[in-house]
C-alpha cells in the first residue's frame, strides 16, 4: 500500500509520526466554574434520527422512543481551537437504558491507548513528502527584494520556449536536460541538508488532441549530490535509465516512459475536469510574469521526472511529489527577470527547475497502480496551485489552502480517478489505506494537519471529502475546487452553490457539515435496523441510462461505495469481493450496476462517559445504549464545570 501526500510550495521533508501531543496550539472553553443546568425533553419523530441537544442540558428526557431504540451521541468541534476533555460533556448515567459506560477510573481510558500502535507500519509504504508547518508558513525573504518590476528589468523577460532564431524549441527522445535535484532535509524538515544534480533523457511525450505535446517525461542519468556547505561531492548515483527490454526494478526504460505519458494524459484530463488547470504563470519578486513561457523553455508543458528519490532502496518510502518552488527562476537567470544580485543562500527556489514539475520515484516505477494515483494526486497539488494558490496572481502565501485542505482535495482526486483504472486494487489505494486506520483513530486528528498525528490526515480528509462527494455528488468537487474561497469557506460555499431535488440552494454551514458527516459515521447513509450494512453510498445511477451515472451531478465519474460493516466490532478490515471482476473494467466500456465496495469495520464507538480532547474539526462518537422500555428514557449529562460553547451534542438514533 502506499500514501500521497503534499508538496506544497518550496522545501520538502518527511514527517515523523511522534506521539499525539498539544502543544502550540490554543485551547478553547472558559474557566472552570459551576454552571446551572436545565432539564430537557425531546420527543421522538418518526424518520428524524438526529436531534441536536444544547450545552447546558443536565436531565434530558426521551420522550415516546421506542423499546430497544440504539441511543449514540456524537461530539464535533466546528472551530479551529482544541477543545480539552474537561470541557466535553459526557453521560453519568440514566434510567430505561441499558447504559454503555466505564467505570470513573477508566473513564478516560480513550487517551490511554496507545495512539501508535495502528498508525506505524512495517511494510513498504509509499508516501509522498510533505512540507513542514514550519517551513510552509515561513516567509521567503530574500536578499534586497522588491516587491515590484521597473519597466528596464520587464524589458529584460524574454520568450524562453524560443530558440535563438526565433523558433519554437522542439523536444524529441533522447533529448538531453540539465536538473537541480533538492534531495534530503534535516530530520525536521527545516533546511535543505544538500542538493543534487542530474542530466535527465526525454524518452516519453504525451499529447493533446491537437497534437501538441501535454507532457514530457524524462528519465534521468547519473546524479551527483552536494554538499551545500562546502560543495564537495557527497555521492554519485547511477543512472536511472534503462535500455534493457524488461527494466528491473528501479529502472525505466523508453517503453515504461512513453506508458506513464499515454496515462499522464488520461488522469490530466480527469483531474483538469474537476478541479482546473495547470499554471500558466511563474513569480518573480512575489508578483506574477504574465506568462510560463518567460521562466521556462517548456512552458505550460508539465513535465514528469523519474529518479531515485532517496538513494535507499532498501527502505523506498517516496512515490512522488510536487514541489512549487519550480514556478521561480533559479540561482542562473534571476538576474534576468529581477534586479536582485543573488538569492538569500536558504532559499531553495535558487534550484529551481523552472516550469510545470512533478517528481517520480523511479524505484516504484513498476507499481503502476500506486504511482496512477500519486500522479493523479500531486497533479491536483499542481493545478490547486494555480487555482487557489495565488487567487490575485500573487505569491502571497496567505492565498494557500491549508495544508489539511490540500490533502483533501488531493484525495479526492485519487477517488475519482479511481474506477478509471483498473490497475488499481483497494489493497494499495493509499487514501483507502489511512482510512482503514481513521476508523479507530480519528479521536486523535480532527479535519486539520496535526503533526502529531500526520499519517491520520489523509484518512481524516479523504473520510470527510468521500462523504462530502457521495452525499452532495461530485459537483460539489468541482464547485468547491473551482470557486475563490478557501478552506471551509470554500467547502461550505461550494456546497450552498448547488440546489437540493426542489431547486432550492443548500444553506449548510461548517456546523451541520460536521453533523451530518458525524451522524453518517455513526449510521452510513443507508442504515439499516439490522446495522448489517452501512454506506457511504454515491448517488443513484439515473433513470434514463441503467448503470450510468447522472452526468450533470456526477459529470461521468462512478464512485464506489463505501460500506462499513456493523458498528464498534473486531471484525477485519477487507473488501467486497463477489463483483471484482465485474466492477474492475475499464470504464466507460461497460458500467456494472455495482461498482463495488469498499469494506471496513465500524467508526469506534466510545463508551458514553468517556472523555477526550476534541481536535479541531473533530468528532467523537458515543454508544451510549439502548432504550430498555416504552416509558421516558432519562440521560443524565455531566455538570462539575463548564463545557466549551463551541463542542456541538448530537443524539443520533436508530430504531428497529
Amino acid at each position: 500500500m502506499k500514501t500521497v501526500l503534499l508538496i506544497w510550495m518550496t522545501a520538502f521533508c518527511f514527517c515523523l509520526i511522534v506521539a499525539c501531543s498539544n502543544e502550540g496550539s490554543k485551547s478553547a472553553g472558559s474557566d472552570d466554574k459551576k454552571i446551572v443546568r436545565t432539564d430537557r425533553k425531546i420527543s421522538w419523530e418518526k424518520g428524524k434520527n438526529v436531534y441536536e441537544i444544547p450545552g447546558d442540558t443536565g436531565n434530558l428526557t426521551l420522550k415516546g422512543f421506542p423499546v430497544y431504540t440504539k441511543v449514540f451521541l456524537s461530539k464535533t468541534n466546528p472551530d479551529d481551537t482544541i477543545i480539552p476533555m474537561a470541557k466535553t460533556h459526557y453521560v453519568t448515567g440514566g434510567s430505561n437504558i441499558s447504559l454503555s459506560s466505564s467505570s470513573v477510573q477508566s473513564r478516560n481510558a480513550a487517551l490511554s491507548d496507545s495512539v501508535l500502535a495502528e498508525t506505524g507500519d512495517k511494510d513498504k509504504v509509499c508516501h509522498s513528502m510533505q512540507l513542514s508547518e514550519a517551513l510552509k508558513n515561513k516567509k521567503k525573504a530574500r536578499t534586497g527584494m522588491k516587491k515590484s518590476r521597473d519597466a528596464t528589468v520587464s524589458k529584460k523577460l524574454v520568450d524562453k520556449t524560443l530558440d535563438e532564431n526565433g523558433q519554437p524549441k522542439t523536444f524529441s527522445l533522447g533529448h538531453k536536460k540539465h536538473f537541480y535535484l533538492d534531495i534530503k532535509n534535516d530530520d525536521e524538515g527545516e533546511a535543505i541538508s544538500w542538493r543534487s544534480e542530474g542530466e535527465g533523457s526525454l524518452e516519453g511525450i504525451g499529447y493533446r488532441e491537437d497534437g501538441s505535446p501535454l507532457c514530457y517525461v524524462w528519465v534521468l542519468g547519473q546524479v551527483t549530490g552536494y554538499d551545500d556547505k562546502d560543495g564537495s561531492v557527497l555521492f554519485t548515483e547511477e543512472s536511472s535509465l534503462t535500455t534493457e527490454k524488461t527494466a528491473p526494478i528501479g529502472k525505466v526504460n523508453r517503453a515504461m516512459a512513453q506508458d506513464y505519458a499515454d496515462t499522464f494524459v488520461k488522469i490530466y484530463h480527469l483531474d483538469r475536469e474537476i478541479f482546473g488547470s495547470e499554471p500558466t504563470k511563474a513569480f518573480c519578486d512575489g508578483e506574477s510574469v504574465s506568462d510560463i513561457k518567460y521562466l521556462s523553455e517548456t512552458g505550460s508543458v508539465i513535465n514528469l521526472l523519474f529518479y531515485d528519490v532517496y538513494h535507499m532502496k532498501e527502505n523506498v518510502t517516496t512515490c512522488g511529489f510536487y514541489w512549487g518552488k519550480d514556478l521561480y527562476p533559479n540561482d542562473e537567470h534571476l538576474p534576468l527577470v529581477s534586479d536582485i544580485a543573488a538569492w538569500d543562500k536558504d532559499d531553495p527556489s535558487r534550484y529551481s527547475n523552472e516550469g510545470n514539475y512533478l517528481y517520480i520515484n523511479t524505484y516504484m516505477s513498476k507499481q503502476t497502480g500506486n504511482m496512477y494515483t500519486t500522479i493523479a494526486h500531486e497533479l491536483q497539488h499542481m493545478i490547486q496551485r494555480n487555482a487557489k494558490g495565488g487567487l490575485d496572481g500573487v505569491d502571497d502565501e496567505t492565498n494557500y489552502l491549508s495544508s489539511e485542505f490540500n490533502e483533501m482535495f488531493s484525495n479526492a482526486a485519487e477517488d475519482l480517478v479511481f474506477m478509471f483504472f483498473p490497475e488499481i486494487d483497494y489493497n494499495n489505494y493509499a487514501a483507502v489505506t489511512y482510512m482503514r486506520k481513521v476508523v479507530k483513530k480519528y479521536l486523535y486528528n480532527g479535519i486539520e494537519y496535526n503533526h502529531a498525528m500526520s499519517e491520520l490526515v489523509y484518512g481524516s480528509t479523504f473520510s470527510f471529502i468521500g462523504w462530502l462527494m457521495r452525499t452532495y455528488s461530485v459537483a460539489a468537487m468541482v464547485s468547491i475546487a473551482q470557486n475563490e474561497y478557501l478552506d471551509w469557506e470554500g467547502i461550505v460555499k461550494g456546497v450552498n452553490a448547488l440546489t437540493d431535488e426542489n431547486g432550492k440552494h443548500y444553506s449548510e454551514s461548517i456546523e451541520s457539515l460536521l453533523r451530518d458527516y458525524s451522524a453518517a459515521c455513526i449510521r452510513g447513509m443507508k442504515a439499516s435496523a439490522s446495522q448489517e450494512e452501512l454506506y457511504f453510498t454515491a448517488r443513484a445511477p439515473s433513470e434514463e441510462g441503467k448503470g450510468v451515472y447522472c452526468r450533470e451531478e456526477n459529470y461521468g465519474y462512478p464512485l464506489i461505495d463505501i460500506k462499513i460493516k456493523g458498528l464498534n466490532t473486531a471484525e477485519s478490515t477487507g473488501f467486497s469481493e463477489s463483483d471484482t471482476a465485474v466492477w474492475k473494467q475499464k470504464f466507460p466500456a461497460g458500467i456494472p450496476d455495482n461498482f463495488g465496495q469498499m469494506l471496513l469495520t465500524g467508526f469506534q464507538l466510545y463508551d458514553a462517559n468517556q472523555v477526550a480532547d476534541l481536535r479541531p474539526y473533530g468528532m467523537m462518537l458515543h454508544n451510549v445504549g439502548s432504550t430498555t422500555s416504552d416509558d421516558d428514557t432519562v440521560l443524565t449529562f455531566s455538570s462539575d464545570s463548564e463545557p466549551s460553547p463551541m463542542e456541538k451534542l448530537y443524539l443520533v438514533i436508530i430504531c428497529k
